[in-house]
């Protein structure tokens, strides 16, 4: 519980080491967090604010798009140190905003397969409140038909497929200035990932956002940055499709979003 709170206050730059954050006088730069709903947001969260001078901004995650006004007006209240979480779909004018507000934009990406498998377990298991969680438990019989709704999106014109969802962020990767951050490089060896490939990713996060940190303060971030007490965590590792899906899985998969696999470096053809 203690340790709950602790890491709260942190978070959201109530501790007495994240003041600075709060003020707008930490020396560490505007940071977006961006990324595809289930991509393991959180994981990047949390090594945002596991550094120092870096805290969330006091707001709720920004799910808009299209919509460059309101992203200007949240932009405007962010302070140095602290970064805005964020699934936004690519918008040219968005790029516009951050360069204003002198924002450092990263997007986290992770592999497809496994973003809808934890989208199935997140809408069915975790978020009660969630707008298709009833739709999930009582009309949709199995994982399979679950599945097979976040491939496709189902026939809600309001959840998107799979497909649709990689178009949309995608031209944020041909972005020059945008950090792209892969899940699998991230994680760890705890989730599946390896130790080189994590140090690297942080080395490229640090670089990237101007924070220098001594080799003992690297370690002790690494360390820390796999969290199972997430309230989304679940069994956050990475290829997890690769045990879970069957023929007919893939074969979807691959008609809904095949080509933006390969567009995202996952797959160089469709012989998986």
């Amino acid at each position: 519980m203690i340790t709950t709170i602790t890491n709260n206050l942190s978070l959201w730059g109530l501790a007495p080491n994240k003041l600075l954050c709060r003020f707008g006088t930490s020396a560490a730069p505007k940071i977006l967090a961006n990324s595809i709903p289930k991509s393991g947001t959180h994981l990047l969260e949390r090594l945002l604010y596991l550094l120092p001078g870096v805290s969330r901004q006091l707001a709720r995650t920004l799910w808009i798009q299209d919509k460059p006004q309101l992203l200007h007006r949240q932009c405007a209240r962010l302070k140095k140190g602290q970064f805005l979480l964020c699934h936004l779909w690519y918008h040219e004018e968005y790029l516009k905003i951050l360069d204003e507000f002198g924002i450092k934009p990263i997007l986290q990406i992770r592999d497809p397969r496994d973003i809808v498998i934890s989208n199935v377990n997140y809408i069915t298991r975790v978020n009660k409140r969630h707008r298709l969680h009833d739709h999930f438990v009582h009309h949709l019989k199995s994982d399979k038909e679950r599945l097979h709704f976040c491939i496709t999106g189902g026939q809600d014109p309001e959840e998107w497929s799979i497909g649709l969802a990689l178009e949309k962020f995608y031209p944020w990767l041909q972005c020059g200035n945008v950090l792209t951050v892969r899940f699998k490089d991230l994680i760890g060896v705890n989730g599946g990932g390896t130790a080189e490939k994590q140090r690297e990713t942080v080395d490229r996060i640090l670089d990237f956002i101007g924070v220098s940190l001594a080799e003992a303060e690297k370690r002790a971030l690494i360390e820390k940055v796999f969290y199972i007490r997430s309230k989304t965590f679940n069994m956050a590792r990475v290829n997890q499709w690769a045990s879970l899906y069957d023929d007919e899985d893939k074969k979807l998969f691959k008609e809904i979003a095949g080509d933006w696999l390969i567009k995202y470096g996952y797959e160089k053809d469709f012989d998986w």
